[in-house]
């Protein structure tokens, strides 16, 4: 940009900071709206719907190079433009940009290359300009302007690209083999309904693991998964109670540990994570499955209760006992909040 008037008198060093423009630079835009088509072969056509406006060639920048008539560095603000007509060192015709072509689907990224001398002109501005968030002006930007695009990183974008494709694949290859059980474990880990047809939940579980690889594998590898799952199941059939306005977790009529009033909004996470450390918590989850295996027999679903045998009465009045001669949780769950 050549410097007209008082447009675009950029400092010689605010210049220098401008990388050169080789071969082509390609931005991105930061603002999008995700496609919820649910056809996921229209979401797959256009993940994000990018707005399609034009940005401005005209902006104020400050310049902190900029020295007064005594060789001082004071900083000052910078009028730029980049504009097709001047009259008496104003522009008349500011140019016009918009960084997609007509009748196309933008995909948020458009290119500027080397050799065209609009192109290197518009790089330039886009460089300075407080609407890019990575600016070359730092931390000067004028933060009061919402940033709209910045330089795309074609290498880290790639590796994550890369990333993500080896999440899916990894996402689905365990999903292939998936078995009925193991749905249902990771169902109740997420706290969904598992009423549901067995091929239906498969179905749920392999949708999900497409559409969001990381949280799947997230559940997929969490070492308190199991406890998660039993804990729902108990929850749901009555085996256990838990009551939000105490935060008594119960087994009958025994309080195994009572919530932080934080924690009480995620039960199953919480519970999950104490019975995996406290002292007693394996003792009381055996318990747990053994009363869910129970509650899931086919006999006892008819009566809707559990039976317990005169061994596993004494078995669990044992278990539950001993939650009064041991440590069962830290000192701050024990508090009543």
């Amino acid at each position: 940009m050549k410097p007209v008037g008082n447009y675009n008198k950029i400092s010689p060093e605010l210049q220098a900071k401008i990388p050169k423009l080789e071969k082509s630079v390609t931005f991105k835009m930061l603002e999008g709206i995700k496609n919820n088509d649910p056809d996921p072969i229209e979401r797959q056509k256009q993940p994000i719907f990018y707005s399609k406006q034009n940005i401005p060639m005209r902006d104020r920048i400050f310049d902190e190079f900029v020295k007064d008539e005594n060789g001082n560095q004071v900083g000052a603000w910078v009028d730029i433009v980049v504009a097709d007509g001047w009259n008496k060192n104003e522009p008349t015709r500011e140019r016009l940009f918009f960084p997609f072509e007509p009748s196309t689907v933008f995909s948020g990224k458009f290119t500027l290359n080397a050799g065209n001398a609009k192109d290197a002109e518009i790089y330039e501005f886009l460089m300075l300009c407080n609407e890019n968030s990575e600016a070359v002006t730092g931390d000067k930007r004028d933060t009061s302007v919402h940033p709209r695009f910045c330089v795309m990183n074609i290498q880290k974008e790639s590796t994550a690209t890369r990333g993500k494709i080896d999440e899916i694949r990894q996402a689905l290859t365990l999903t292939k083999d998936l078995s009925y059980a193991q749905a249902k474990s990771i169902a109740n880990a997420l706290n969904w309904n598992t009423y549901t047809d067995e091929g239906e939940l498969l179905a749920k579980v392999e949708y999900f693991a497409r559409e969001k690889p990381g949280e799947f594998l997230k559940v997929y590898n969490d070492p308190s998964k199991e406890f998660k799952a039993e804990i729902k199941e108990a929850l749901t059939s009555g085996v256990a109670t838990f009551d939000m306005q105490t935060g008594q977790f119960k087994i009958g009529t025994q309080v195994i540990t009572t919530l932080p009033t934080k924690d009480r909004t995620d039960v199953v996470n919480y519970m999950g994570n104490w019975f995996s450390t406290a002292p007693n918590g394996a003792d009381v989850f055996a318990l747990i499955q053994k009363q869910n295996k129970d509650k899931n027999m086919p006999t006892i679903a008819e009566t809707e209760q559990i039976t317990i045998s005169e061994a596993d009465t004494k078995a669990q009045a044992n278990v539950l006992a001993g939650l009064n001669k041991t440590v069962t949780q830290p000192t701050e769950v024990l508090e009543t909040v």
